[in-house]
């Protein structure tokens, strides 16, 4: 069986949610970008839902947003920027807000 291509991306994540998810990861045997994988697949699989504002949350302001490497499945980096421009929002946006509620960071 052949594993689906993949491509690096670079997203914009928090330090909190980045460093939980390479914690979960461990704990799943997984590694964080195929924990992002699936929250991200679950997510598109959803009902869009209706138009409404989603701010970017910040944790606090120690909490800082860099860069990550991320590895995604093609097919599905092309589903969710469809998605994500369609909602008007980032994919770094909704991947925080998907993170942040898997991993119970408020």
């Amino acid at each position: 069986m052949s594993r689906p291509a993949t491509q690096q991306h670079f997203l914009y994540l928090s330090a909190a949610s980045w460093g939980e998810a390479k914690r979960r990861a461990v704990l799943e045997a997984t590694t964080a970008s195929k924990l992002l994988n699936r929250l991200l697949q679950a997510y598109l699989e959803q009902p869009m839902p209706a138009p409404a504002a989603h701010p970017r949350q910040r944790g606090s302001e120690l909490d800082l947003y860099a860069r990550r490497s991320v590895h995604l499945e093609t097919t599905l980096w092309q589903g969710i920027t469809a998605r994500a421009a369609a909602e008007g929002r980032s994919v770094s946006a909704i991947a925080e807000q998907l993170l942040r509620a898997y991993l119970g960071i408020s």
